[in-house]
């Protein structure tokens, strides 16, 4: 019994090596092809945000929809994906002076 979980560990770990895929160094090579060009800066605009919305809805493959306002009176906006068991949240901008995550979003959405 212990040869035969040995012979499967190690045909595993073979085929495992054998594959020899970076995904982090493939990521970080392609990701030009997938990041959002029109977010240059840290500072963008409100306005900078509808247009890439409105071309994610125009794909169709997120669902978009306007979940509040700000106390500005900005409209904010849930874009939706998938309708699996597990759901995950993603929140960009909660402080309007961070706007890294919402340019990683755009990024994500692209991919």
């Amino acid at each position: 019994m212990i040869k035969k979980i040995f012979f499967i560990i190690t045909i595993g770990l073979e085929i495992t090596m054998a594959q020899n895929i970076d995904l982090a160094q493939n990521l970080y090579s392609n990701y030009e092809i997938y990041r959002e060009t029109k977010l240059t800066h840290r500072r963008f605009k409100h306005a900078d945000i509808l247009s890439l919305i409105n071309e994610v809805k125009r794909q169709g493959i997120f669902s978009v929809e306007k979940a509040g306002q700000s106390v500005e009176g900005r409209d904010i906006y849930l874009l939706s994906i998938g309708r699996g068991k597990s759901k995950v949240f993603l929140w960009s901008q909660m402080h309007g002076d961070e706007p890294t995550a919402t340019m990683a979003l755009f990024d994500v959405f692209n991919f």
